[in-house]
C-alpha cells in the first residue's frame, strides 16, 4: 500500500493521470539514490572530511551502479515497485537517524554543565521519531523491513544517556523511548486495519492472493 499512498494516489489527484509501474519504480530508485548520496556526503563531512573527493565519487558510483538501483529502475513490471519504495523510505530513515545523532553530538557530556539544555535532546528525539515513521512506512511496502525497527533503540539509548541525571527518569526520558516506537507502531496499526478490512487477517499483506506460476 505504501507506493500507492506515497506516490501513485497523490500523482493522480494532482495531474489526473496514472503513473506507469516503471515510472513509479524509477522515481523511488532515483529519489532513494539521491537521499543515500546526501546521507553519504553528510557522513563524510562529519567523520572523514580529509578523504579525497575522488574516493567520494567512487562511493557514489557504487551506490548507483554497484547495487540493484539502476537495474530495477528499468524493469517495466509491478514487482520492483514495493521493493524500491521500501528502499527509498529506508534511506530517508537512515538520513534522519544520522541527523538525530549529529544534533546529539553537539551536546556536552551531562556532567560538563550543571543545567544542560533540553532543546538538543528534544530535537534529536524529533528526528528519531521521523525516522521511525519512515521505517514504518517502509514496512508497508516490504513487511520484512520490520526487522530494522529494533535498530532505532540504539540512538534512543544514546539520547537518553545525554540527559542529565534527574531527567533520565522523567517525561523527557519517556519521549526518548516513545520516539522510535510510537510512529512506527501507529503505521503498523493502520496496516493491520487495512489488512483486516481487505483480507480478513491482520498480518495478511496479500501474498496468499498473488497470481504466480
Amino acid at each position: 500500500i505504501t507506493p500507492a499512498v506515497a506516490l501513485m494516489i497523490p500523482w493522480h489527484l494532482l495531474t489526473g493521470t496514472h503513473l506507469t509501474e516503471i515510472g513509479v519504480t524509477a522515481t523511488f530508485c532515483y529519489a532513494g539514490f539521491l537521499v543515500a548520496t546526501l546521507w553519504l556526503l553528510r557522513f563524510r563531512r562529519r567523520h572523514f572530511s580529509s578523504v579525497h573527493p575522488g574516493w567520494v565519487l567512487l562511493c557514489i558510483a557504487v551506490l548507483g551502479l554497484g547495487s540493484p538501483v539502476y537495474f530495477l529502475s528499468n524493469v517495466p513490471t509491478f514487482y520492483p515497485v514495493p521493493i524500491t519504495a521500501a528502499f527509498f523510505f529506508l534511506m530517508l530513515a537512515g538520513l534522519f537517524v544520522g541527523r538525530s545523532i549529529q544534533v546529539l553530538s553537539q551536546l556536552p557530556p551531562p556532567l560538563a554543565t550543571r543545567h544542560p539544555p533540553l532543546s538538543a535532546p528534544l530535537s534529536a528525539t524529533l528526528w528519531l521519531a521521523v525516522a521511525s515513521l519512515c521505517l514504518g512506512v517502509a514496512v508497508g511496502a516490504r513487511p520484512n523491513y520490520v526487522a530494522t525497527l529494533p535498530l532505532l533503540l540504539i540512538p534512543a539509548f544514546l539520547i537518553w544517556r545525554k540527559l542529565p541525571g534527574e531527567r533520565q527518569r522523567s517525561a523527557t526520558a519517556l519521549l526518548c523511548l516513545a520516539a522510535p516506537i510510537v510512529p512506527a507502531a501507529l503505521v503498523g496499526l493502520g496496516l493491520a486495519i487495512y489488512n483486516y478490512l481487505r483480507f480478513d487477517h491482520l498480518t495478511e499483506f496479500g501474498i496468499q492472493y498473488s497470481l504466480a506460476s
